[in-house]
């Protein structure tokens, strides 16, 4: 009896060192377990967060490149009005005030020659105002602000028709009325940007604009039979799509370009209609 009760205290240590060192194995595996999931959680997320980083970086260098782009596009603008103010007012001015000049020659000319170099001066002077008007259109065109966004956009056709030979259709739908500034404005630029290209890089022969206006947004479809580009290959993002984008995105819009080279272009554009801090 006594062997076996030795035989059975033997055995119950025996079990009970089994069971102790089973469970340190299995604390200890799982510790390294544990340790091991936590690394690579740890590894993954500091992975994550450094590609979120260089996203961002990215995103920021990307807007820093297109707001220099938007930049030198301005000062190009500035210089073309600075052009243009020298070229035809300076010196349709210039020419006016030596013909003012010589009026005094002709005070005792017969009547006929004072009446005849009169006209001629008011000619002169008329042509001065045209063009500052000209200027001034391209600016800010004061039919937006008078007649509205519809009106405004059917008169830049017709002068784009006929200075460029392009045909250009207008088709209105909708409530334009109460369209609000920043979107009149965004709209207007938006549309000439897009002639100016279907005239200058596209070659088109006819451009349909078609503006319609709802409730709540404002949308455009501008599309084109010109020579279309690529639209994946961002070279072909000229700087008047970098700024009708910019316009866009402030209003926060969306924009859509379609083009197929030989196939022509279609821009879209929605504009949701609600309170925005400032004017364009």
């Amino acid at each position: 009896m006594a062997f076996e009760r030795k035989s059975v205290d033997a055995g119950r240590v025996a079990l009970q060192h089994f069971i102790r060192d089973f469970l340190l194995i299995c604390v200890e595996g799982g510790s390294l377990i544990v340790a091991a999931l936590t690394t690579w959680r740890v590894a993954l997320l500091n992975r994550r967060e450094r590609q979120a980083r260089e996203r961002a970086e990215e995103a920021e260098r990307e807007q820093h490149r297109l707001a220099m782009r938007v930049v030198a596009a301005q000062e190009e603008e500035r210089k073309r009005i600075s052009l243009e103010l020298h070229d035809a007012v300076g010196q349709l001015a210039s020419a006016l005030g030596m013909e003012l000049g010589r009026l005094e020659s002709y005070v005792l000319a017969p009547p006929e020659q004072f009446h005849a170099k009169v006209a001629e001066v008011k000619e002169m002077n008329s042509e001065v105002v045209r063009a500052l008007k000209e200027i001034a259109s391209g600016l800010r065109p004061a039919m937006l602000d008078q007649l509205g966004l519809g009106a405004a956009v059917r008169s830049h056709a017709r002068e784009f028709s006929r200075r460029t030979g392009v045909a250009a259709e207008v088709r209105l739908e909708g409530e334009l009325e109460a369209v609000p500034e920043p979107h009149r404005t965004c709209i207007y630029r938006i549309v000439q940007e897009a002639l100016n290209n279907c005239a200058r890089h596209a070659g088109a022969r006819r451009a349909v604009i078609s503006l319609s206006g709802a409730q709540d947004s404002v949308s455009l479809t501008v599309e084109d039979d010109g020579a279309g580009f690529d639209v994946r290959k961002k070279s072909n993002n000229g700087l008047g799509l970098v700024g009708i984008a910019e316009r866009v995105r402030d209003l926060s819009g969306n924009l859509k370009i379609s083009s197929t080279p030989g196939k022509g272009t279609v821009l879209e554009v929605l504009l949701p209609m609600k309170e925005v801090p400032a004017a364009l």
